[in-house]
């Protein structure tokens, strides 16, 4: 994998692979982000009922930390230069017996690039880029998260991954816990 560094950070702000991309949110894509999030609530309403607001926007809350606070990470997901995804990531997990972990809080894939790897290639090199402890949840209700998060963790981990299932508030949550250490090689 072919990772661009910012020289003035030195840290890794783009993950590159012949057609796709995945980089750091620049302050200039954070309304490319914001209209991602919208899609992604859409998709998320057949389970968590929200409700649009008066301006035909669903509320989003604590979601602008991200890209901009430290140990809130934003990545966008490019195939052939166009938007096709974002991650967001907690350095730290929100859960407090899991504070030491990594945290995928919000993923997605727009429709027209799922079920083409791009998830699991996104998924993978956010792996690769946090090297340690993890942990990802998903919602009881949404069966196919579920699917596609424990088939990427096995493949990325060789199936050396825990998961336990948790009372959200809402609902149950199934939660895939691992070490990028561990990954198979």
């Amino acid at each position: 994998m072919d990772e661009t560094v910012s020289p003035e950070s030195s840290s890794t702000t783009a993950i590159h692979r012949d057609d796709w991309t995945v980089t750091a949110l620049s302050e200039h894509e954070r309304p490319l982000l914001e209209r991602m999030l919208q899609l992604y609530f859409y998709d998320f309403s057949e389970f968590d009922h929200d409700d649009l607001d008066e301006g035909g926007l669903y509320p989003i809350e604590r979601h602008d930390r991200y890209g901009q606070e430290t140990g809130y990470d934003a990545w966008i997901l490019r195939v052939d230069g166009k938007p096709a995804g974002f991650a967001l990531v907690d350095l730290n997990s929100p859960w407090p017996e899991s504070q030491e972990r990594h945290h995928i809080h919000e993923f997605h894939v727009l429709r027209a690039y799922r079920r083409r790897g791009f998830g699991r290639t996104m998924a993978h090199a956010i792996f690769d880029h946090y090297p340690g402890p993890w942990q990802i949840e998903q919602i009881g209700p949404n069966a196919d998260a579920q699917s596609f998060w424990k088939r990427v963790v096995a493949n990325f981990t060789g199936d050396r991954f825990t998961e336990r299932v948790i009372e959200g508030r809402r609902f149950p949550l199934f939660v895939q816990e691992f070490d990028t250490n561990d990954q198979a090689n």
